[in-house]
């Protein structure tokens, strides 16, 4: 399946939010551990932090107009980069969009150090 990585924009957030709850809750459900995300809510929260720092990128991978995955490079000054959250919706896993997006944010990182959180 064919994704285009396209930068977040803040129209985006409410899907973003919901990928990062779907993926996180189905994780937690296959290891059977308690939730990350309590709730929708809890996750909206966190997308909403992740929009307007000008140190944080966010790129979302789409298909056929529906983003499917996302991924967060922060900018961590000379200590290098840190990528969280990294999340693709349970339906297009398998599917090559994680791969796609940890691709862009490693080419947006350059030769810095990255970490994944």
């Amino acid at each position: 399946m064919p994704f285009r990585i396209r930068p977040v924009e803040k129209i985006d957030q409410p899907f973003v939010a919901d990928v990062i709850y779907e993926a996180f809750s189905d994780l937690d459900r296959g290891h059977h551990v308690p939730p990350f995300l309590e709730d929708r809510e809890v996750a909206i929260t966190v997308a909403s932090r992740l929009f307007g720092l000008t140190k944080i990128r966010g790129f979302a991978a789409e298909n056929e107009g529906r983003i499917a995955g996302v991924g967060f490079l922060h900018d961590l000054g000379p200590a290098g980069y840190a990528i969280s959250p990294l999340a693709v919706d349970p339906r297009a896993q398998g599917l090559g969009a994680g791969q796609a997006i940890l691709d862009r944010l490693i080419e947006e990182a350059g030769l810095g150090s990255i970490r994944l959180l």
